[in-house]
């Protein structure tokens, strides 16, 4: 995107690798591994423990597919401000946020956390799409590791929660450039 004043995109290569991911990718393929052992092995017939060999290693190969899918449409993931517009690469659809037009909070308050998935993605260290937070509220949020303080959009009135490592950077360049 041009004249990008702040960004924070993760793409696949940063995604797997991600130790979280990582193993879970390796956890999957072994758990896939043993389980076409133990179906060609003569000696074991129990099948449940093959079956749960099976559907935890399908299990968590399908996030990682799950990613790629998400990841193939947008080509990255996160957002991009340019001084007047935020972009944000997030399932379930890309959006633009006109911040001349939004109400933009930095907060730490635990009310604003989201606590429940309506329509989401979400693994251990990347979580997004529509959550209902702590105070009721619904909003689309993105979420990659854990911060203690976020970002809380108010645009249109709709709500988005941003959680990143350097979400601090974004709200440092959206206080210094306030609303015309």
């Amino acid at each position: 995107m041009k004249n990008a004043i702040a960004s924070f995109k993760i793409g696949l290569p940063q995604l797997l690798t991600d130790p979280i991911i990582l193993a879970m990718l390796v956890s999957g393929a072994v758990l896939l591994s043993l389980a076409v052992l133990l179906l060609h092995s003569r000696r074991s017939r129990k099948s449940l423990p093959m079956v749960l060999l099976i559907f935890g290693g399908l299990m968590l190969t399908s996030c990682i597919a799950m990613l790629m899918y998400i990841l193939t449409p947008l080509g990255y993931i996160g957002y991009v401000y340019n001084g007047t517009h935020l972009h944000l690469h997030i399932y379930p659809r890309p959006i633009t946020i006109d911040l001349r037009k939004a109400d933009v909070v930095y907060t730490c308050s635990p009310d604003w956390r989201p606590s429940i998935g309506v329509n989401r993605f979400g693994i251990y260290t990347l979580s997004m799409g529509v959550y209902k937070l702590n105070n009721g509220v619904e909003a689309t949020v993105f979420r990659y590791r854990a911060s203690q303080c976020f970002l809380v959009i108010r645009y249109n009135n709709k709500y988005y929660v941003l959680i990143t490592p350097n979400i601090d950077e974004l709200a440092k360049y959206l206080s210094s450039h306030k609303k015309d």
